[in-house]
């Protein structure tokens, strides 16, 4: 379901770019990405940078709970020092 919810939310996001750059005016303004044109790059690294942020955050909390990790994960291991 996240899969799901991420590839729409990237394809929507690359959707919304388009159509932002399309019209002459934006909320009765001028639109800035219309006229400079330079400045539809920065908007196309939106779904991008989108993306890496979600995965860091996912990351982080990923990193947080370590699910199934070893309790005895980052300590080296010393024949005869665990009393077998």
């Amino acid at each position: 379901m996240r899969a799901a919810f991420g590839s729409y939310a990237f394809g929507a996001l690359r959707r919304l770019i388009l159509d932002i750059q399309g019209p002459l005016t934006l909320f009765g303004l001028r639109n800035p990405f219309y006229y400079n044109p330079y400045w539809g790059f920065f908007l196309q690294m939106l779904p991008y940078a989108f993306t890496i942020i979600v995965l860091v955050i996912g990351s982080r909390e990923a990193v947080r709970k370590r699910l199934g990790a070893p309790a005895a994960l980052g300590i080296p291991y010393v024949r005869g020092e665990r009393g077998l």
